[in-house]
């Protein structure tokens, strides 16, 4: 009888001692959460207040994103009181995969040395040039471009060929330029993680106050970049999601 009420009294004494943990604990943790109020609210304090979208270091408008297949945009609805919301749980808010790039028509051997450097370039259009210099038996002699008919021909033939390829072509090189743009923005947040942090605005304020011009989004939501080697591709996901 003695054992079995030591044992109780030594169980309600535990029990005792974990009780008059728990507020301590919950102490320990609203301390802990006031230091950290106090450190954003300071941080906060130090940083100027952005007026305009010019004074941020980096920006990018969603309507700049080139249509092409290697690009996907979620629905994306941004709340005062809720995170950043894809049309899917669990989507990413934009996607952003290495488009496939092709070179230009290969030239007929006529009018190898006819043309101008930058032919695989499809915002530039093809250009012949005028007159060249050759070298026959030591004597030099001026020719031109259109001295050849059947050369003059073959351009266009050749050019015809080349503004398919152009057409088919800009768009994937204009995705390409997004991803290599936002694969830099990843390397350097990955390098200034301390001081920058990436954030999607939503609406547009325009205001002209005494202070000055306003021209800022309505709300903002952090997010961030993710990358994947094995695609490659960058997306765009909510910072903040579960």
């Amino acid at each position: 009888m003695d054992s079995a009420k030591s044992v109780f009294d030594s169980e309600r004494a535990r029990s005792t001692d974990l009780s008059a943990r728990a507020p301590r604990a919950d102490a320990g943790r609203e301390r802990a959460k006031q230091v950290f109020r106090f450190l954003k609210a300071y941080a906060e304090r130090e940083q100027p207040t952005r007026r305009q979208m010019s004074s941020y270091e980096w920006s990018f408008w969603l309507r700049d994103i080139p249509p092409h297949p290697s690009i996907s945009r979620a629905q994306v609805a941004l709340a005062a009181d809720t995170a950043a919301t894809a049309a899917k749980a669990g989507e990413s808010l934009l996607t952003i995969r290495r488009p496939k790039t092709t070179r230009a028509p290969v030239l007929p051997d006529l009018l190898i040395d006819w043309i101008e450097p930058g032919r695989d370039d499809p915002s530039t259009p093809p250009r012949t040039i005028a007159s060249l210099i050759f070298k026959d038996r030591n004597e030099e002699y001026q020719e031109d471009f259109t001295d050849s008919a059947e050369r003059v021909r073959e351009f266009e033939a050749w050019r015809l060929r080349w503004q398919e390829w152009a057409e088919a072509e800009r768009p994937a090189r204009a995705a390409l330029a997004a991803f290599e743009r936002f694969y830099l923005l990843r390397v350097r947040l990955e390098q200034q993680s301390e001081t920058l942090e990436l954030v999607l605005g939503d609406g547009r304020l325009l205001w002209l106050t005494n202070e000055g011009k306003i021209d800022h989004p309505v709300l903002l939501q952090r997010v961030e970049l993710e990358f994947d080697a094995t695609v490659p591709e960058i997306r765009l996901v909510d910072a903040d999601r579960a």
